[in-house]
Formats: structure tokens, C-alpha cells, sequence
């Protein structure tokens, strides 16, 4: 990684049920980042069938922690045959800078879920 530079991140949750538009993701541990605090960061939400829904989420950079709630409900996901299951893997994506200096050890990463 390029010190300053972007890099995307990305956290996959496997839940138990079928995360419905509302569901909210609390991502913690990603301190050291130079991306600004922001009510309004840009993030992606990725579904089962590898689509993508654009929505925003609440970045504190000092407590590096990142809130973001899903605008929609997760796509089913279908095999070839046409068969379709509620799809129940999404992935929540977003742009962050990278530290402009050193770090130690790599962040212990948490992520919370409610609906």
C-alpha cells in the first residue's frame, strides 16, 4: 500500500437471516486512516450476485469507526438452474487513505450488525 494513497476495504458479514434495507453495520478498528471524519462517506454495498448499491455511511476517523445502513435489501442470489435463496452475504465496501506514516501491527477488525 502506498502510504497517503486510497485503498479499498472491504468487510463480508454472513448473517443469519436475510439482511432487510435498514440493517446497519458498525465496522470498528480501522484507526490510522487519513480519510477526514464525515457524516456523508461514499460506500458500497455488495450482495450475493455480486451487484452493487452506492450508499453512505459515518466516518470517525479518530475512533476509526465506520456506520453504515443498507438502502436496500439484500439480492437473492441464484445458481444456474434458476433456483434463488434470500441472500444472506453481503459486503460492505468503502474507499479509505492509507496512513501517511508507519504503523504497527496490522487492526483487529470488529463489525456489529442490527436490523
Amino acid at each position: 500500500r502506498v502510504r497517503g494513497g486510497a485503498s479499498w476495504v472491504a468487510v463480508t458479514v454472513a448473517f443469519n437471516f436475510r439482511p432487510l434495507a435498514g440493517t446497519r453495520l458498525r465496522v470498528e478498528g480501522l484507526q490510522g486512516s487519513s480519510t477526514p471524519t464525515q457524516a456523508d462517506l461514499p460506500v458500497r454495498w455488495r450482495s450475493e450476485d455480486n451487484s452493487l448499491v452506492p450508499g453512505t455511511g459515518a466516518w470517525n476517523r479518530t475512533a476509526g469507526v465506520l456506520v453504515a445502513v443498507m438502502p436496500t435489501e439484500a439480492s437473492k442470489s441464484c445458481d444456474s438452474s434458476g433456483r434463488c435463496t434470500a441472500g444472506q452475504t453481503v459486503s460492505l465496501e468503502v474507499s479509505l487513505l492509507n496512513p501517511t506514516s508507519p504503523r504497527g501491527d496490522d487492526p483487529v477488525i470488529l463489525v456489529t450488525a442490527d436490523a
